[in-house]
């Protein structure tokens, strides 16, 4: 079993750096890992669970401090983490299953990722254009379609659920949109 190598580890590197106060790991089946870094640590070392929060659920018993998702969906797994933390399962499991789509998809390639999550920015408005950074891979027209109607998905989860689309100004949702448009970005 590997669990104990990686809290000892854990537990070993903070002792050589106090300044350590937090490891993200991104891996499935993991909540031992988090329950022994936090006994070995005796809870100085937070646990973060990475891979875009799909494990949230599971983890959130195990004692994980946070999640780092992307920002397209960071209010909506905030408030999942602070439903299940507080816990109300029943309503965190009815939000989160609004966004797991969303995340299962995206996580299937990294630069599928930059492009849905900057496509999501640009639906809600947060950034006025999908730009993506020398992707090496091309969007294809299906799976920008299958964005489109996620995002579109995560919107109304957003309306639904008393979210503003965009914290800092109004959502841009014209006909050039992430949403509405039929051109992949």
């Amino acid at each position: 079993m590997v669990v104990p190598s990686v809290s000892r580890f854990v537990a070993e590197l903070h002792r050589a750096h106090p300044h350590l106060r937090y490891v993200k790991l991104e891996e499935p089946l993991m909540a031992e890992k988090v329950a022994a870094i936090l006994q070995k640590t005796s809870g100085t070392v937070g646990v973060l669970e990475g891979w875009g929060g799909m494990f949230m659920l599971e983890l959130i018993p195990a004692g994980i401090c946070g999640v780092m998702s992307g920002l397209g969906i960071s209010d909506i797994l905030a408030r999942v983490f602070r439903l299940a933390k507080n816990g109300d399962r029943d309503h965190a499991y009815e939000l989160f299953q609004g966004v797991l789509p969303q995340i299962v998809f995206c996580l299937q390639n990294l630069e599928l990722y930059h492009h849905a999550e900057k496509l999501l920015l640009e639906a809600r408005g947060i950034i006025s254009r999908s730009i993506v950074r020398q992707a090496s891979r091309t969007l294809l027209e299906n799976e920008a379609k299958h964005i489109r109607f996620l995002n579109s998905k995560i919107l109304n989860l957003l309306d639904d659920h008393g979210f503003p689309r965009n914290y800092g100004r109004n959502a841009i949702l014209g006909p050039e949109s992430a949403v509405t448009r039929d051109t992949v970005a």
